[in-house]
């Protein structure tokens, strides 16, 4: 019975991020990312396999995608991505980025390539696919209609680091996951998501008690939490522009801009800062058409979800502002 009344508390927290005692709210994160946050890429309803990219997002699919922090209708056009059909027709502006270009968590309305169209007037198509690095997000531009293409939004974040270097070693090529160990991740993450009674409160509590022991002596390994690395804006810079002088010739008469949205943990990073030291090393032929917007140093703990590592709405719409002005000064 007493473990029955913890289990209604804790998953009361848990729907509830707000109502979280301070000293569990570390604890109830890595809960919430290891064994109850729910991943696009590793929902078999949401997404297809793909023998280029790994996986897309399934075209022609309307299907409601929810974690304990929202309840959100995801519209993927036949082309694969989170927009309507007419958008992919000879787009002015292409946002290519990751979950967080996509709107993770929002209305479609509410990501900020959506507030770009509105506010531009141009027509906007919204690229973004979850966990996609910046190789990966240049190779969809292969398959778009770029014929009246004038700005191409690249969204960075310190999750591509790793795909970004696989790239340049594999001599500027992809190096996906074999498609058999992707699914084998796609049942490890199936199984670490089943409800047994007891989970929110056995597991997070034992998560909560080899946090206070580990602050004593480090006894216990809470491995599986993403963004546990250092951020080293040299090497994420010089990845970066690696990959994107592998595909900047095709564009070169394009505006570029690249801006950061990263996880409230790196909100302090110097990517932008670090990109135009090295493009000021540079030759001007390579860089000229590239415009730098910082991005994230606006934002703040209010703009991101509680549990979840992604912006919110005032996160997309102070992003959509910086990039607004970003248009506006350089027609």
């Amino acid at each position: 019975c007493l473990v029955a009344l913890f289990e209604l508390l804790f998953t009361y927290w848990l729907y509830h991020p707000a109502s979280i005692p301070a000293g569990l709210k570390s604890s109830y994160k890595y809960y919430y990312e290891v064994y109850n946050f729910r991943i696009i890429q590793y929902e078999k309803k949401i997404i297809s396999f793909n023998t280029e990219l790994l996986y897309t997002l399934k075209p022609n699919t309307e299907i409601d995608f929810k974690n304990v922090e929202f309840n959100t209708r995801l519209r993927i056009n036949k082309y694969g991505f989170r927009d309507d059909d007419a958008s992919a027709m000879g787009p002015e502006i292409i946002c290519l980025g990751d979950s967080f270009t996509m709107g993770w968590g929002l209305d479609d309305s509410a990501s900020f390539p959506e507030i770009l169209q509105r506010k531009t007037g141009k027509k906007v198509l919204n690229t973004g696919t979850p966990s996609y690095g910046t190789a990966r997000e240049l190779l969809l531009m292969e398959r778009l209609d770029t014929s009246q293409l004038k700005y191409i939004i690249i969204q960075y974040c310190s999750n591509d680091k790793d795909e970004n270097v696989s790239f340049i070693s594999n001599h500027n090529k992809l190096d996906l996951t074999p498609l058999p160990v992707f699914k084998s991740y796609i049942r490890s993450y199936e199984f670490g998501r089943k409800y047994f009674p007891g989970k929110n409160f056995l597991l997070t509590s034992q998560v909560w008690m080899k946090k206070q022991f580990n602050k004593v002596y480090p006894l216990f390994r809470l491995s599986g939490q993403p963004y546990s690395e250092d951020f080293d804006s040299h090497e994420h810079a010089f990845t970066f522009f690696k990959v994107l002088q592998k595909f900047r010739e095709k564009y070169k008469n394009v505006k570029i801009i690249v801006t950061n949205v990263d996880v409230n943990k790196y909100r302090g990073n110097t990517f932008i800062d670090e990109l135009k030291r090295q493009a000021d090393s540079a030759p001007t032929d390579e860089t000229k058409n590239i415009i730098f917007v910082n991005s994230i140093k606006d934002l703040t703990d209010d703009d991101y979800f509680i549990l979840d590592h992604h912006i919110n709405s005032s996160g997309h719409q102070k992003v959509a502002e910086k990039l607004l002005e970003a248009i506006r000064m350089n027609p």
